[in-house]
């Protein structure tokens, strides 16, 4: 499931809430140390201190060009968007592949851009505006409901409910690619 945190995680001036340290504590655990994840995993202890700073910055140096965080990870930001790629159940996007029942397309418009990612990557939330074309029945489906989700951050666990425009609901979504 799409992971996400209340307060920004990291260096000076950040909250450093314990639940929030301890979800960036197990996803950088997920992180292949090729890829900028630790060498051994990080004790998940929910305190922040030089060390897990230093696991933010390795694995920003290692999957950005330049660090826009620098040693931060804030909500909805393009660390923890990155981060969440490893999850076992990554966010949904705007490139993922996302059907009604009947075979209609459906595309996403995030409701907001995330600094330094482009708009296909940053993850979907249930705010989002999802609408539907090319579904063949005479009633069309024409956009989607998300029903329930983990958290705010859609996934491929989400599920959501295709609806005409008088909101029928018709089925639900079919995640084919995330």
């Amino acid at each position: 499931m799409a992971k996400s945190i209340n307060g920004a995680v990291g260096k000076m001036g950040s909250p450093n809430m314990s639940p929030d340290v301890r979800t960036v504590q197990q996803m950088l655990n997920n992180v292949p140390s090729s890829e900028g994840g630790p060498d051994s995993n990080i004790i998940v202890d929910g305190r922040c201190g030089p060390a897990l700073i230093g696991f933010i910055q390795d694995f920003q140096a290692e999957q950005f060009d330049r660090v826009v965080e620098d040693g931060k990870v804030h909500p909805g930001g393009q660390t923890i968007t990155r981060l969440n790629t490893y999850d076992d159940y990554p966010a949904l996007t705007a490139s993922s592949t996302l059907w009604c029942p009947h075979g209609g397309k459906v595309s996403a418009r995030p409701a907001r851009t995330v600094i330094g990612l482009d708009a296909s990557e940053a993850p979907l939330t249930l705010t989002d505006v999802f609408h539907i074309a090319g579904c063949p029945l005479d009633t069309p489906c024409v956009k989607v409901k998300w029903v329930t989700s983990p958290c705010k951050i859609l996934d491929a666990q989400s599920v959501g409910q295709c609806v005409t425009k008088a909101n029928v609901p018709q089925g639900l979504v079919v995640i084919e690619n995330v």
